[in-house]
């Protein structure tokens, strides 16, 4: 008797659970948005780094923007002394998000919203371990200002600090670039978006180089070509490399990942601001 009521104990036990989760076919399966914006808080959570570009101001499509100057360190980036940080929810919001494959098979999520102050639009690409982000922000008639286009690009993760362990042949990062232009308009629509390649050379550990390349650049909205961007030998310490020849002309990149297996970062050059991001590899794995 006490092994038949131990049995239609556990009868009743298991008839509860699956009354209360649903059988397989019930049960709602994940979508894709569900599954970027949980991979985006686990890289929130999880990031050491914060990488983040000037702050631009475009007065009534004039070409010369005004410019706040922002610094980081670590998670915190600073207007002046004010400190600030960025997540996946600057990337998302509340709003739908439209996902599909960009470049080298990078995932891109894009997003239009608006209110009484502002209209942003953002477009982000995402791997594992990090994610960029190009943003422009259209001002609101009860702003200071009203019309003024603000743009600016960042990327996040989690990095060891560590230089990546390069083969003697080489290794190579590919995934996708994207940024403003001096011409956005107030639709906020002017991305430029192309593909982006990181090469290191073999090297001891302490002393490696990274060719950048970015290449295949063209508006989306437009289809207006743009010149290919590259910088050359830039040196790799703790894990990332910068150079900096003025506030408009810049790279900082960062290797992401407990195996360095991706990387990203911001840039301004040849009147283009945004942020790139690539995998080891062929960039196919996702």
């Amino acid at each position: 008797m006490k092994n038949i009521a131990q049995g239609l104990f556990l009868v009743s036990v298991c008839f509860v659970l699956a009354a209360c989760s649903g059988s397989p076919e019930e049960m709602e399966m994940p979508t894709e948005e569900d599954s970027l914006r949980a991979d985006g808080e686990r890289i929130t959570g999880e990031h050491s780094l914060l990488l983040h570009t000037d702050f631009l101001g475009y007065h009534h499509g004039e070409t010369v923007p005004d410019r706040v100057h922002v610094e980081c360190k670590n998670k915190n980036c600073f207007l002046g002394f004010t400190p600030f940080r960025r997540a996946s929810g600057n990337a998302f919001g509340d709003g739908a998000i439209d996902i599909s494959k960009g470049p080298n098979g990078i995932r891109m999520a894009e997003r239009r919203h608006s209110s009484v102050t502002r209209t942003i639009h953002v477009r982000s690409g995402w791997m594992q371990h990090s994610f960029f982000v190009s943003e422009a922000v259209l001002l609101g008639d009860i702003i200071p200002d009203p019309g003024t286009v603000r743009a600016a690009s960042y990327a996040l993760g989690m990095t060891t600090g560590i230089n990546p362990t390069v083969p003697e042949g080489g290794a190579t990062w590919r995934g996708a670039v994207l940024g403003r232009t001096a011409g956005v308009t107030e639709s906020l629509q002017d991305i430029v978006q192309g593909e982006a390649t990181i090469v290191v050379d073999p090297g001891s550990p302490d002393f490696l180089q990274a060719d950048v390349a970015f290449t295949q650049l063209q508006n989306l909205r437009t289809e207006q070509a743009y010149s290919d961007i590259g910088w050359n030998n830039l040196d790799i310490k703790d894990g990332g490399f910068a150079r900096r020849d003025s506030e408009s002309d810049n790279i900082t990149g960062q290797f992401f990942g407990p195996e360095q297996e991706e990387v990203a970062g911001t840039f301004e050059r040849s009147g283009i601001t945004g942020a790139f991001g690539a995998r080891l590899g062929d960039g196919s794995k996702q």
